[in-house]
């Protein structure tokens, strides 16, 4: 990306086990410490904090089951996200229904995802565009900055050559162009249809923009919680965003922004920034619960890793779309004993 490159990640898994024998599971698996404020030993500090006041709890309502995580520890939402994931997971089973019918219902059965296109030369980044887009994505994210903008601008242009209308754009910044960059970036490729995915650091920043650039702005990295996607919103400052599942403090609290959008009819993903099956499976289950012309995909890893955590049940994408999981709670169920020893255990 803009700021970082990243060859290994840590993925913190969470199993709850019920005295009825149900096990849930969540995950969160920050991409580094760079790319939010977020860290994987940060995680399991903050599930070290929360998990002993959850004992003995009743999973029927997931509510007080956030209101009590709160009561445990300020902040840290990206912590709390695998536990809510987990809480949701438990109570689908409970009641035999899938976690995207706790959300309010999915509209359909199956979800457009996207494939994101790393910092690269620009022959080789149009090249991947178009087996991509021969694959069956609807929508491509080509990630920019770090470098010269030229070698930016060259790539935009080889994409669109490569590609034309045949799958939608967006161009994602991670923070790391200028105010005065991204406005030479989008005079520069102003006849080319793309949507300006996070330019720059700040939201005071990207705010700037507003009259100055051609292209929808979306917001991703900036939103780190509700009340900043709700002043976002408020403040006009985004056309659409980029939503992370653990960023915003998991599923429960996903449901809300994903409320407020649909008033504002503003497009969005429901991804995160890594992870397997687990967290991939959540993402599914929130994107078909969205208005499909308001859904801009479900990214998930499953093109960057090896294997599944659920060998019988994965979650694959298939010609750019991904199957919405049918069975109770999230649907995955990791192989017994895959992940050897707990690093923790609390009860």
């Amino acid at each position: 990306m803009a700021s970082t490159d990243v060859q290994s990640l840590d993925s913190t898994l969470v199993e709850i086990v019920t005295n009825e024998g149900l096990v849930g599971w969540g995950e969160t698996c920050p991409v580094g410490p760079v790319y939010q404020p977020h860290h994987a030993l940060g995680a399991r500090a903050a599930v070290a904090e929360i998990a002993p006041g959850m004992i003995g709890l009743e999973v029927a309502s997931i509510r007080l089951l956030t209101k009590r995580m709160d009561e445990r520890l300020n902040g840290h939402g990206y912590a709390k996200a695998a536990l809510d994931m987990a809480f949701l997971d438990l109570l689908g089973q409970k009641l035999a229904v899938p976690v995207s019918t706790l959300l309010g219902g999915a509209v359909t059965d199956r979800v457009p995802s996207y494939y994101s296109l790393i910092v690269g030369p620009p022959d080789e980044t149009a090249r991947i565009a178009a087996d991509k887009v021969k694959a069956g994505y609807p929508r491509l994210q080509i990630k920019i900055a770090g470098r010269n903008l030229e070698e930016d601008v060259a790539t935009l242009h080889k994409v669109w050559e490569a590609i034309g209308y045949k799958a939608r754009i967006a161009v994602d910044g991670n923070r790391g162009l200028t105010v005065a960059s991204a406005i030479h970036l989008d005079r520069l490729c102003q006849a080319i249809p793309f949507v300006f995915e996070q330019p720059c650091n700040t939201m005071e920043e990207v705010a700037t923009l507003k009259g100055r650039v051609t292209h929808p702005v979306y917001l991703d990295e900036n939103t780190e919680d509700l009340n900043a996607v709700l002043r976002a919103i408020s403040a006009g400052t985004a056309d659409g965003f980029g939503l992370k599942v653990t960023r915003l403090g998991g599923l429960t609290k996903m449901t809300t922004v994903r409320d407020m959008c649909a008033i504002r009819s503003l497009p969005h993903t429901c991804d995160d920034a890594w992870g397997g099956d687990i967290i991939a499976a959540a993402c599914v289950h929130l994107a078909a619960t969205v208005e499909p012309r308001r859904m801009e995909g479900a990214w998930i890893a499953q093109e960057y890793i090896k294997g599944h955590f659920d060998a019988k049940h994965p979650i694959v994408i298939e010609n750019g779309h991904i199957a919405v999981p049918q069975r109770p709670g999230l649907g995955v169920k990791p192989e017994p004993g895959m992940f050897g020893q707990p690093v923790a255990t609390y009860g």
